[in-house]
């Protein structure tokens, strides 16, 4: 830390009582709280939004490449497979809409895995 905080040291070289108040030089930094959009697989796309967020002018905002990963991990399902009941009739697994990551089992379609193979 600085010998004085009460002063905003950035690469820029500058040091202003306004920036020291910001906590950012506003000279070289921006704040940002989202921008553009990204699509789960399957999916509508989604307007990216965070908390605000300061960056350097020049880089990219790095919430927003954090969000847009989180939201590009996601895929939509409205079931998949069958199942067979007790009776040995097989029935297609369906329900609503879900969202759930790619790389796990969808929880819908277990609960109604579950529930056709409770059937007689």
């Amino acid at each position: 830390m600085p010998p004085h905080p009460s002063k905003h040291h950035c690469s820029c070289g500058k040091s202003t009582k306004r920036a020291s108040k910001l906590g950012y030089c506003p000279k070289c930094s921006e704040t940002c709280e989202g921008s553009g959009s990204a699509q789960p697989k399957g999916g509508v796309a989604q307007t990216i939004t965070h908390k605000k967020w300061v960056k350097y002018q020049k880089e990219d905002c790095s919430a927003c490449e954090s969000v847009r990963e989180a939201i590009e991990k996601k895929e939509t399902c409205e079931g998949r497979g069958s199942a067979q009941t007790k009776g040995g009739v097989a029935q297609a697994i369906t329900h609503k809409k879900w969202v759930k990551y790619q790389d796990e089992d969808c929880s819908a379609c277990k609960s109604v895995r579950e529930a056709i193979e409770k059937k007689k």
